[in-house]
């Protein structure tokens, strides 16, 4: 037998436990990339819905403040973005402060009297 070619014992079947541990680290490697992706997405998802809700909120805000403002309003109705101060329905207004195909956002409230009773 040619000298080059005599092989230790302990060197015999080296490559398959290199292989596989190496398989091992680089699956635990890309399940937590996998992992970070996925929570990224998730985070941006919520900070999406979160700013179109307060875009909605600010909205109403706004809306209900100039109805207090005129003092034209109608008490225990719900004003929307399609009606006007009374609560009435405006034609031509969209029931959405924002409309896509996967989402919409509304507001609604009410002004009430405060007595001193």
């Amino acid at each position: 037998m040619i000298p080059s070619m005599k092989r230790n014992r302990n060197q015999v079947g080296f490559a398959l436990p290199t292989v596989i541990i190496t398989s091992i680290i680089m699956m635990i490697v890309l399940l937590s990339a996998l992992t970070a992706a996925s929570s990224v997405q998730a985070s941006l998802k919520q900070n999406y819905y979160d700013r179109v809700a307060r875009n909605a909120a600010e909205s109403g805000s706004v809306y209900a403040g100039k109805c207090l403002i005129s003092g034209d309003y109608s008490e225990g109705v719900d004003i929307t973005p399609r009606t006007n101060c009374k609560g009435v329905a405006v034609a031509g207004r969209l029931p959405y402060v924002q409309n896509t195909p996967h989402l919409s956002s509304t507001f609604a409230f009410r002004i009430s009297s405060v007595g001193n009773e």
